[in-house]
């Protein structure tokens, strides 16, 4: 599929969604946006997050930058390289151990 669908799983992300729709619901006074709040606990776990293949590579190549040690801008841009030009990614960071 050209975009794959998956439940939300943070709690995060369900609050996000009920402030979206929540708007969404004063701002056209939308009575499914209401029914939806009425009985969020149920609502919720029917919407499905949709994150196409090539965002979801990036977010995955970003995590693989920051465990070998880049934050931010630059595990960005190392994912970017990665998926543009075929740079590859850095190594994970090791942890040397020192004995005290």
């Amino acid at each position: 599929t050209l975009f794959p669908c998956t439940p939300l799983q943070e709690r995060e992300e369900s609050q996000h969604l009920r402030d979206l729709i929540w708007q969404h619901a004063a701002a056209t006074g939308s009575q499914l946006a209401w029914q939806l709040l009425a009985d969020w606990e149920a609502s919720w776990p029917r919407f499905v997050k949709v994150v196409p293949h090539d965002f979801a590579a990036m977010l995955d190549a970003i995590a693989a930058a920051e465990a070998a040690g880049l934050s931010g801008e630059e595990a960005v841009l190392a994912a970017f390289e990665w998926r543009t030009q075929g740079k590859p990614l850095p190594e994970p960071a090791t942890i040397n151990a020192t004995n005290d």
